[in-house]
């Protein structure tokens, strides 16, 4: 049986790489401060604080532009196994339609699409 993903937790992996890689050791460990405990356990609140208060040390510590190469930077992937069928499907129709069903910029609590794929 595959193992459970912690979310959370390789959410977390990416933007501490990223900020290292950007911004360096110093900064990453300022932003970072408080996420040891964070996990898909964790409360939606508890993350929410967290990642407000990391984003308010990210902004007061990096250059916009050094910000937007982090947040890009660890952005969700979405799973290589559905791409490669959608990719199958693009080369034989070369029509896909993807709708937004939930995003966090309109006030959801996560960002959700779905991808509608013509039959062949």
């Amino acid at each position: 049986m595959p193992e459970e993903q912690d979310f959370e937790r390789a959410w977390l992996a990416r933007f501490s790489s990223r900020l290292d890689e950007v911004a360096g050791e110093e900064t990453q460990n300022e932003v970072m401060k408080g996420s040891d405990g964070l996990s898909s356990h964790s409360s939606r609140e508890e993350v929410i604080a967290w990642s407000k208060e990391a984003m308010e040390r990210l902004d007061a510590l990096v250059e916009e532009k050094e910000r937007k190469e982090i947040m890009t930077g660890c952005a969700c992937r979405y799973p290589k196994s559905d791409l490669r069928e959608i990719g199958r499907r693009y080369e034989i129709t070369r029509d896909v339609e993807v709708e937004v069903l939930e995003t966090v910029l309109k006030g959801d609590e996560v960002c959700k699409i779905a991808v509608h794929l013509p039959s062949d």
